[in-house]
């Protein structure tokens, strides 16, 4: 016997897989640049410059 799923419940879950991939790949992207800021107060590093201070 093969179970038939409705089009209609199959975009439901892709939507709704998609939009919790793209809310988890946002708050991950977030924290990461919230890290990042902080770990640049605490030991500066080349990577991350002050714009305002790059004399070539």
């Amino acid at each position: 016997m093969k179970i038939v799923i409705p089009q209609n419940l199959m975009m439901k879950n892709f939507f709704s897989i998609l939009r919790q991939t793209v809310i988890i790949s946002l708050i991950t992207f977030g924290l990461t640049e919230v890290t990042f800021k902080i770990y640049h107060k605490i030991n500066p590093s080349f990577m991350f410059y002050d714009p305002s201070s790059y004399n070539r």
